[in-house]
């Protein structure tokens, strides 16, 4: 293991909470593992949710106005998921490009050579071993227009991280490319504690891996006998936040494991926790708004979401904020639908980002039956509270004299209109 890797895993153990890193379980066993902590655990709904999304509706999260596309799948693991995918975009162009990233090179190498047999040379593979800063960098020569799958991985980080890779991710997308992250939206803690405890202990198996891969690699003598196995479930629906889970195993009594590898003694007092994740903890759990705001920090914008019949997952589409003017729908914001993109069809179908003549500016007299929109329709629209109290900043370069937003009516289409507006993340000049 790289000396970076050692030492992150240094950090971890000789942190207060004591932690494991979460990817430290992402070798091959502990992928297999993985696949089957998803696959057999009966309790765990998150799996069976995304296979029943995609084997119904995959083909509504995949951009309808690119005819070649490049695809990316971002912790592809044994591409189980992203299979569905690959077989859409084949009835839709002959030969697909497919960048597959993932941190165990073994078994990425294992799932890209069943890809080959099964695809032959329509599916152009070109693995990535790597971790998502790495993979993301290695993309960027990556030709076309890139279709970018992060199904079921963001959750699995701390707050602050999820935002910087989804900022990572945006810095190799134009325009025309688009991101869809699959996410958990499930709120019952009983499900919830019963997913990650289930009675078979396949949860626990995965879990518990970082610790017999560093008995095996580091050379410590770690009993997890001496140990109980624990799930937490934080719930916290605040707009700016998640909620999440934790897992740890807890000592039953005093103990020192000397990890010779790492050059550490792991001291352990009697109900001490070693966390089985960095940060506050691991899997977490979204509301839609939260998924709005943290989507937006990161200079994304949502252009499609999607959820199983079951609620438990949602499927959400992203695209880059760019510079320029915003269209909107007065009847899809006052019907409630904005999750739906057939307004960025319509937009993109017509060419209206590029025709910069057809806006006729509007006043209050002009509009007079306008509708009036509460506050949870504003922060819906706006992606939520965040991003509401961050517009005029945003903005104020843009306003009239008045101090008024000017608005423009678009001439060839009366039911839309448009406001002119200044990502935060996007320097250059309008």
């Amino acid at each position: 293991m790289a000396d970076n890797k050692k030492q992150k895993l240094v950090t971890g153990l000789t942190s207060h909470p004591k932690y494991i890193p979460a990817w430290y379980n992402y070798d091959d066993v502990g992928s297999k593992l993985q696949h089957e902590s998803g696959e057999i655990n009966r309790d765990y709904y998150l799996t069976r949710s995304q296979i029943s999304f995609l084997e119904l509706n995959v083909q509504d999260i995949i951009p309808r106005d690119s005819n070649e596309l490049t695809l990316v799948d971002l912790g592809s693991g044994n591409c189980s998921k992203t299979r569905y995918v690959i077989d859409e975009l084949m009835k839709r162009q002959k030969m697909v490009q497919f960048y597959p990233v993932d941190i165990s090179g073994d078994f990425l190498m294992k799932a890209s050579a069943v890809l080959s047999e099964v695809y032959d040379n329509s599916l152009v593979i070109r693995p990535i071993a790597a971790d998502y800063e790495q993979g993301i960098i290695q993309l960027k020569h990556a030709s076309g227009v890139k279709f970018i799958l992060w199904f079921a991985s963001m959750m699995n980080m701390s707050y602050d991280d999820q935002v910087n890779t989804l900022r990572m991710i945006s810095s190799i997308m134009t325009d025309k490319c688009r991101l869809v992250i699959s996410v958990d939206i499930t709120q019952d803690k009983e499900a919830i504690l019963k997913a990650y405890n289930d009675d078979a202990g396949v949860k626990r198996r995965f879990y518990q891996y970082g610790i017999e891969r560093l008995n095996k690699e580091e050379g410590s003598v770690i009993d997890l006998a001496r140990f109980t196995y624990g799930i937490d479930f934080v719930s916290d629906l605040s707009p700016g936040y998640m909620s999440y889970v934790r897992a740890y195993m807890q000592a039953k009594e005093d103990m020192q494991c000397p990890i010779p590898g790492l050059e550490i003694d792991l001291d352990i007092k009697k109900g001490e926790r070693i966390y089985f994740h960095e940060g506050e903890g691991l899997s977490c759990k979204y509301t839609l708004e939260q998924i709005q705001n943290i989507v937006h920090k990161a200079g994304l914008c949502l252009t499609g979401t999607w959820m199983d019949e079951g609620k438990h997952v949602a499927f959400c589409q992203c695209a880059v904020v760019q510079n320029g003017f915003y269209w909107c729908c007065a009847s899809h914001i006052v019907g409630g639908d904005i999750h739906s993109d057939v307004l960025q069809t319509l937009i993109e179908a017509e060419g209206l980002t590029r025709k910069r003549s057809i806006g006729v500016k509007l006043d209050n007299a002009s509009l007079p039956d306008f509708p009036k929109l509460s506050e949870p329709e504003l922060s819906d629209l706006t992606m939520g509270v965040y991003q509401l109290k961050q517009a005029k900043s945003y903005t104020k370069v843009h306003l009239a004299e008045d101090g008024q937003y000017e608005l423009m009516l678009c001439r060839e289409k009366p039911d839309l209109i448009k406001v002119q507006i200044r990502s935060r993340y996007v320097a250059s000049k309008m």
